[in-house]
């Protein structure tokens, strides 16, 4: 009977069918055979030990996927059978251990309580976060130019930056946005991009997000449909091309020096560093949003600067700059403090002495740069039920420059045709090129990011030290109305403690009472 249910089960899965086969091939021989009904036990025992390791190994890979089945068999095999043995010998002698315990009370108290101070001691050394970024597969790449670059050119640097990740290998999708939508709630000026970044999967993987077998040869390349030829993983490929098959290997679809998503992000860096581009910190695009609606900041890490005047707010985040990319643990290209005043605005001075002599009001001037310039709607085109206004004002060919802004034309009250240049000064002024404010203060940031083995309330606490180090010793100066402070992430993780430290204690005495 078991012998035929193994025979069966073969169509559902080889090492199960085989396992059930031997199971009856044992009860055979134990019939006929005094040793084997005398260990019939112990072999099936044996043999079901075998059966869980293999899936084990199969379904678990603890050395990954790219490492052969019989290396992460025998390690699978190694760290269970250790434990066993552990376990065995506990019970084995569990009787004089307890004995040897119990006639040395205080030496065996000395044990746990050792143990418990080095917990301690080890608890206080490790790094505090509050929850670990989890992995969803994209990238958000949010790098800024200049205050002063023009929209044709955060244009072409935003379709260099997608030609730029899109070359990469394990990349499969990347689109960019610069500047925002036509919302109040969105104030991303048009020098901050948003490059969203889709990777690829390690192995090859259907809808289900299942890894898939593919057909392999003696030489472990991979076989492609309708072609006599071969190829190897650790490249892009699309999975259409190769044959499906259960006892096949995994298609890698990443170079072998790409061992995490980590080392995805390093080349993603690497390949947009482009002239008057800042860096950017490594984001996700659902842990971005949480972290802008958190903090209102593009990073998980940084310094609010309020005050009442942008010059100082701007001097003092270069300053704030320049020191944190002191602080080991920080990742010092992630550093960067916000350039508020560089927007060229073009800055139209009307003269009043020299309006009068030509009797032109005020309001007459303002309305020709009004008209000429931004345009003027002066009726409405009705297209069945849509309506569209009608605006005039002079082609882009005539107001494209401040010389040909000059040569507009303005109806003096004589009748007499002047330029504007007669009687309006055209210059540019440096301007900041988007005003925040939080709390009735004006503000700007300074953003950094953690290297990945640091943790972000430390990291934090060495900020702030070295901060009011160099603000000590004279280094940095504050100026007057102008006040700092840390936010980002961390601040979960404070805010958990500081609860946890009132209900832990009210927990235990409800509980011990």
């Amino acid at each position: 009977f078991w012998i035929v249910l193994g025979l069966v089960f073969v169509y559902y899965g080889v090492v199960l069918g085989i396992l059930v086969s031997l199971f009856g091939l044992i009860n055979i021989l134990a019939g006929s055979y005094p040793w084997f009904n005398k260990n019939s036990d112990i072999i099936k025992n044996l043999l079901g030990g075998l059966a869980i390791l293999w899936l084990l190994t199969e379904y678990w890979r603890p050395l990954d996927l790219d490492r052969s089945v019989s290396s992460n068999f025998i390690f699978v095999a190694v760290s269970t059978l250790s434990l066993l043995l552990i376990f065995y010998v506990f019970q084995r002698y569990y009787v004089r251990l307890l004995n040897l315990a119990l006639k040395n009370k205080l030496l065996f108290l000395i044990l746990p309580a050792l143990i418990l101070t080095a917990g301690f001691y080890s608890f206080k050394s490790m790094g505090k976060e509050f929850m670990p970024s989890l992995d969803e597969g994209a990238f958000l790449l949010m790098p800024t130019t200049m205050p002063h670059a023009g929209v044709q050119e955060n244009k072409k640097t935003l379709k260099l930056l997608d030609i730029a990740v899109a070359n990469i290998p394990e990349i499969d999708v990347v689109v960019g946005k610069a500047g925002r939508v036509e919302s109040a709630l969105d104030p991303a000026p048009l020098s901050m991009f948003e490059n969203i970044i889709q990777y690829l999967p390690e192995y090859v993987e259907d809808e289900n997000g299942d890894k898939i077998r593919f057909k392999v040869n003696e030489n472990g390349e991979f076989i492609l449909k309708d072609e006599n030829k071969t190829i190897t993983d650790n490249q892009k490929i699309d999975a259409n091309r190769l044959i499906p098959d259960e006892d096949g290997d995994f298609f890698r679809q990443w170079r072998e020096e790409i061992k995490s998503p980590d080392d995805i992000w390093s080349k993603i860096v690497e390949a947009t560093k482009l002239p008057g581009v800042t860096s950017a910190p490594k984001l996700q695009p659902i842990e971005t949003r949480l972290i802008m609606l958190q903090t209102g900041m593009r990073s998980p890490m940084g310094i609010k600067i309020k005050g009442l005047d942008l010059n100082d707010i701007e001097e003092l985040g270069m300053e704030f700059e320049k020191a944190l990319k002191e602080v080991s643990g920080i990742k010092s290209e992630t550093v960067f403090a916000d350039r508020i005043i560089g927007k060229p605005y073009l800055l139209l001075e009307i003269d009043r002495k020299k309006a009068a002599l030509y009797g032109l009001k005020i309001n007459d001037i303002q309305e020709t740069i009004m008209v000429s310039l931004g345009g003027k709607a002066v009726s409405t085109t009705v297209e069945g039920r849509e309506r569209y206004s009608i605006r005039i004002r002079y082609p882009r060919e005539l107001r494209t420059s401040p010389d040909d802004l000059k040569k507009v034309i303005i109806k003096t009250p004589a009748g007499e045709q002047i330029l504007l240049g007669d009687v309006v000064n055209v210059k540019y002024e440096r301007g900041p090129q988007v005003i925040k404010g939080e709390n009735t203060f004006l503000v700007g940031y300074v953003l950094f990011d953690k290297e990945k083995e640091e943790a972000e309330v430390n990291i934090v606490q060495k900020a702030q030290k070295h901060l009011k180090d160099k603000i000590k010793r004279g280094e940095i100066i504050i100026p007057n109305g102008v006040s700092y402070s840390f936010t980002g992430t961390y601040e979960n993780q404070i805010r958990s403690e500081k609860r946890l430290m009132i209900v832990l204690p009210l927990s235990l005495i409800i509980i011990f009472l």
